[in-house]
Parts: C-alpha cells; structure tokens; sequence
C-alpha cells in the first residue's frame, strides 16, 4: 500500500502541475512526453 499511496501522490502533484500550465505549455508537455515515450521504445 505504501507504493500505491506514493504513486498516487506523485500522479497528484503531475495533475496539479499540469492544471498550472497554459494549454500551449500542456500540448508542448504532452508532445515531448510522446517523443520521450518513442525514444524509449526505440
């Protein structure tokens, strides 16, 4: 349970740092997370 109430604690905080950002912030947040998510896979 102490994992899962991290986990939710930090997926809390990304959220709340998100509902700070400006849409245009948020769209430039979520392309570099996809190009992060390719490199990856790659």
């Amino acid at each position: 349970m102490q994992t899962r109430s991290t986990l939710d604690t930090s997926s809390n905080n990304l959220f709340t740092n998100i509902e700070r950002l400006g849409t245009r912030d948020l769209l430039s947040y979520e392309q570099l997370s996809y190009d992060t998510i390719l490199t990856s896979i790659q």
